[in-house]
């Protein structure tokens, strides 16, 4: 099933380009992204998003971006968690563990984008579908790929906790 028609597709793209005639980011129904322009933004051919991790997008000619991806996010989520911090003891509410578990995971995010994963499951293209284990892919999966994912899972159990105590529910 499709959520929407090739019609209303086109309709949407026709509307974007009559509203910004300039911009170079408008919409079209095959790419996403203006025809013009490097599809920067579209998902590689033989990536799998079900089959293979996002990680697998650091590797390649265009690696860069998702490595330049991980650290600028995990460095701006370490920033996040230093404000958290300083909010939560400012106003009265100190809470250690919620923004320790979200600086856990911005370092984990800074330690993926340093160490790039192996390539598995025949991505890209031309590696075997065999995995090859290296010292950096270790270090990317085990410490803190894991780290990422646990952490954010417990930094929202422990929010959850505590703005139920504190009778906040959003």
């Amino acid at each position: 099933m499709r959520l929407l028609s090739t019609r209303r597709t086109d309709a949407l793209a026709q509307h974007a380009q009559s509203k910004f005639p300039s911009s170079p980011l408008r919409c079209d129904r095959r790419t996403s992204v203006h025809p013009r322009l490097p599809h920067r933004g579209r998902i590689p051919r033989r990536l799998q998003p079900l089959r293979h991790p996002v990680s697998s997008l650091a590797l390649g000619p265009s690696g860069w971006t998702q490595i330049a991806n991980f650290i600028t996010t995990g460095l701006l989520m370490l920033l996040f968690a230093i404000g958290l911090r300083r909010h939560l003891h400012a106003a009265g509410r100190p809470s250690t563990w919620g923004p320790l578990l979200v600086g856990t995971y911005a370092i984990g995010l800074i330690g993926a984008g340093v160490f790039v994963t192996d390539p598995v499951g025949g991505y890209p293209l031309g590696t075997p579908a065999q995995a090859v284990h290296t010292w950096h892919g270790m270090l990317h999966d085990s410490p803190f790929s894991l780290s990422v994912f646990a952490s954010l899972a417990a930094a929202c159990f422990v929010f959850a906790w505590r703005f139920t105590g504190w009778r906040e529910r959003g």
